[in-house]
C-alpha cells in the first residue's frame, strides 16, 4: 500500500487492511467499546469478530464508556493511570482504586468494613479463637492457627523478677474480629473509625493493665511499659484515628550486655569481667576496691569494713561508737594516738578510734619494756569535743490514765440485716437482708442470689450481667427477655422501654439518628425521606410520598427539629388509628390520607386510582391500646 499523505475513512463499512504510521496519529483509532468486544491472549476483538481485530502491537490509547472484562493476563504494561477524581467505589472483594482523600492506592479484601491504603499501613492476617476482639483492641501473639498467628487481647502485666518473653505485642485490631474467625491487625500505620474521646491529639498510647485497652498514662512499675502508638485525632464515636507503631516490653535481661537471671530484693548491678569482655551482672557481693566519698551509715555489718594496716581511711569514715570494741587492757591513749599492746608499731590515729583487734600490722612488733615511774600530773588540758549521743535509755514509767472519751455508737439491729446509721450515734436495720445464701433489697425472703422488691434504675442507661438468660415481667403479665438460643448477644438487643407495657412505646432494630423533620411528626408515625433530605409523613395517595425510603419516627418533633427513625425492626406503639383492631399476622400497608391520616398504616390495601400499594410489615400482636409491628418495608410496590 503506498505511503499516502492523508487517509480518510468514513461510514460504518470503511476499513483498512493495514496502516503504516511514521509521524504519529492525531485522535484515536479506537472508538467506544461495546458489549460485543472481547480480548484474547494476543488481540482485541470488536463487535465484528475477527474482521475487527486490533493487533496487540498497535495498542493505542483509547477511552471506553463501558466496563471491559478481560480473561487472562495483561502483559508488558509500562504503567496504569487511575482516575484521581472519581468517588470511592462500592465494596467488592479484590477491587483496587485510587482514594483521592487519602492520596493512596486502596484495596478491598474479604472484610467489607475495612480498606487497605497501600504504602500507608501494614496488616497481618490473624486468627481469633477466644471471645470477640473489638475494633481498636491491642493484641499479642500466643501461638499459631494453621499458617496464621493466633492472637488474644494484649495486657501490661507485672514483671515477676526475671526476663519475660511471652508478651509480644503485634498491633491493633483494624476491625472487629469475631470468635473462631480470620481477621486483620494493623502492625504499622493509621487505624481509623475509633472512639478516642478519652485522649488528646498527640498523646502517646500504651497497653493498659486491663486486657485489650489503651491508656495515655505510662504504667507504673512493676507493670510493663508497652508503647503501641500515638493518638492522631481524638474524638467520640468512630471519628478517632491512631497511628500504630508497637514496641516490645524491655527488661534488664533484654540488653545484650546484661546477664539474665532471677532477681532478688537488694540485688546490685555491677560490671564484671567474663573472659576477655565485661558484662553486667546482678547479685549480693562486690569484689575489688571501691572509693567512697561522703558518709557511710549502717545499722549493722556482717564481717568487717576494715582492711589491712596499709589501707588509708579518712576521718569522715570513722565508725560510730556502737561498732568500737573496748580497748584491750594493754592499750592506752595519749592526746593524739591510741597505742595497742605492741607499742609504737601499733599506733592508730585518734581520729580512727577503733579496737586494736581491727588492726593488721605491717611489721613485726617489738616487746614493750618495763613501765617507768609515773611522772607528776600535768596541767589539765582543754575540754575535748562532745562525744556522740549515747544509746537510748530504758522506757519510763507509764503515765496516769487519760480522761474517758465520749460515748460510742449504740448497737442495735436484727439478725441477717445489714446495719446502717439511724442516727449520729445509733445503728439499726437497713433495707438489705443477707441470710448467707441470698441477698434481698426490700425483702426478707430472697429467692435468688439477689432479689430486689422494687424498680432498678441506672443513671448511664447501662446494665451489665453474666449468665444464660435475662427475663423481665410487666404489668399485664407478659414476659420478655433472652436466652442464648434467641441469638441475642447482649442486653442492648432487648426492646427499649419508655414507661410500662400497656399503651407504651418500645422498639428494637436498626435506627438512623439525627434525621431532620420536614413537618410536625408524632413518634410512631410512618415517614419517608424526601429528595430535600427531610423526613415527612408517608401517604399512599401519592407515589412520591410512599415509594422512597420509609421509616417509623421514634420521637415527637416539630418541623426542622432532629429526631431518630427506625428503618427495620420491631416496634410497639399506640399511635396508629387501627391500634387494637388489626388482625394478628395481617400484612400492613401505607395508609392514604383519604382513608385515615397521613403517617398511618392499614391492613386494607389502597384501591383508588393512582394510589400506591406498598407492604411495610406485619402485625405481630395487639395489646391493650397498642399494636406490635414487625416493620420491614418492601422495596417493591404497585400503583393502582
Amino acid at each position: 500500500m503506498p505511503n499516502w499523505k492523508k487517509v480518510i475513512t468514513s461510514g460504518s463499512n470503511a476499513a483498512l487492511n493495514s496502516l503504516l504510521v511514521t509521524n504519529g496519529i492525531t485522535g484515536s483509532l479506537l472508538g467506544t467499546a461495546t458489549t460485543a468486544s472481547f480480548v484474547t491472549g494476543s488481540n482485541v476483538y470488536g463487535p465484528y469478530g475477527s474482521n475487527s481485530v486490533v493487533s496487540s502491537s498497535y495498542a493505542l490509547t483509547a477511552s471506553y464508556s463501558k466496563n471491559l472484562v478481560i480473561s487472562g493476563s495483561i502483559n508488558n504494561v509500562d504503567y496504569i493511570d487511575f482516575n484521581t477524581g472519581s468517588a470511592i467505589p462500592t465494596w467488592k472483594n479484590g477491587r483496587i482504586f485510587w482514594d483521592n482523600t487519602e492520596g493512596a492506592l486502596s484495596v478491598y479484601n474479604a472484610e467489607a468494613d475495612i480498606t487497605l491504603q497501600v504504602g500507608q499501613e501494614s496488616w497481618v492476617r490473624v486468627f481469633n479463637e477466644g471471645t470477640t476482639i473489638p475494633d481498636g483492641t491491642a493484641v499479642r501473639i500466643v501461638g499459631t492457627h494453621g499458617d496464621v498467628p493466633l492472637i488474644v487481647r494484649a495486657q501490661s502485666i507485672q514483671v515477676s523478677g526475671s526476663a519475660l518473653g511471652d508478651n509480644q505485642i503485634i498491633g491493633i485490631a483494624t476491625h472487629t474480629i469475631e470468635t473462631n474467625s480470620i481477621g486483620y491487625v494493623t502492625t504499622q500505620g493509621l487505624t481509623r473509625g475509633l472512639n478516642t474521646s478519652a485522649f488528646t491529639d498527640g498523646d502517646l498510647l500504651f497497653v493498659s493493665s486491663s486486657a485489650g485497652l489503651l491508656t495515655n498514662v505510662i504504667p507504673s512499675a512493676p507493670f510493663e511499659v508497652i508503647q503501641v502508638g500515638i493518638c492522631v485525632k481524638a474524638g467520640p464515636g468512630a471519628s478517632g484515628i491512631i497511628f500504630v507503631f508497637p514496641t516490645q516490653p524491655i527488661d534488664f535481661g533484654d540488653l545484650s550486655s546484661a546477664q539474665r537471671g532471677t532477681y532478688q530484693y537488694g540485688d546490685i548491678w555491677s560490671y564484671q569481667p567474663t573472659g576477655s569482655v565485661g558484662v553486667w551482672k546482678h547479685g549480693r557481693s562486690l569484689s575489688g576496691s571501691y572509693s567512697i566519698t561522703g558518709s557511710l551509715n549502717a545499722t549493722s555489718f556482717t564481717g568487717s569494713l576494715q582492711g589491712n594496716a596499709t589501707t588509708s581511711t579518712t576521718a569522715s569514715f570513722a565508725l560510730t561508737a556502737s561498732y568500737v570494741k573496748t580497748a584491750q587492757t594493754a592499750s592506752f591513749i595519749t592526746g593524739s594516738n591510741v597505742y595497742g599492746p605492741h607499742g609504737s608499731n601499733s599506733v592508730i590515729s585518734s581520729s580512727y578510734a577503733v579496737s586494736s583487734s581491727y588492726a593488721t600490722f605491717a611489721a613485726t612488733p617489738t616487746v614493750q619494756g618495763v613501765q617507768g615511774i609515773q611522772g607528776i600530773q600535768g596541767i589539765t588540758g582543754t575540754q575535748g569535743a562532745t562525744g556522740t549521743t549515747g544509746a537510748q535509755g530504758i522506757q519510763g514509767i507509764q503515765g496516769i490514765q487519760g480522761i474517758q472519751g465520749t460515748t460510742g455508737v449504740s448497737p442495735g439491729g436484727t439478725t441477717n440485716y445489714v446495719a446502717k446509721f439511724t442516727g449520729a450515734t445509733t445503728i439499726g436495720d437497713s433495707q438489705i437482708f443477707d441470710n448467707g445464701t441470698n441477698v434481698g433489697v426490700g425483702t426478707a425472703t430472697p429467692g435468688a442470689k439477689l432479689e430486689v422488691n422494687g424498680t432498678i434504675k441506672t443513671t448511664n442507661d447501662n446494665l451489665s450481667f453474666t449468665g444464660t438468660s435475662l427475663y423481665a415481667g410487666n404489668a399485664d403479665g407478659t414476659i420478655f427477655g433472652y436466652t442464648p438460643s434467641d441469638g441475642i448477644s447482649s442486653i442492648t438487643d432487648l426492646p427499649i422501654i419508655e414507661s410500662g407495657w400497656v399503651s407504651s412505646f418500645k422498639y428494637n432494630g436498626q435506627t438512623l439518628e439525627r434525621c431532620t423533620a420536614g413537618e410536625s411528626i408524632t413518634k410512631g408515625q410512618l415517614v419517608y425521606l424526601r429528595s430535600t433530605g427531610t423526613w415527612n409523613l408517608a401517604n399512599a395517595r401519592f407515589a412520591a410520598n410512599s415509594t422512597p425510603l420509609l421509616g417509623i419516627a421514634l420521637d415527637t418533633v416539630s418541623a426542622t427539629a432532629t429526631f431518630a427513625v427506625l428503618l427495620d425492626g420491631i416496634i410497639i406503639t399506640a399511635e396508629h388509628a387501627q391500634a387494637g383492631s388489626i388482625t394478628i399476622g395481617a400484612p400492613l400497608y401505607v395508609e392514604t390520607s383519604t382513608a385515615g391520616t397521613a403517617g398511618d398504616v392499614t391492613e386494607t390495601p389502597p384501591a383508588n386510582g393512582g394510589e400506591v400499594i406498598r407492604l411495610i410489615g406485619h402485625n405481630i400482636s395487639d395489646i391493650t391500646g397498642g399494636v406490635i409491628i414487625r416493620f420491614q418495608p418492601d422495596n417493591i410496590w404497585l400503583t393502582v
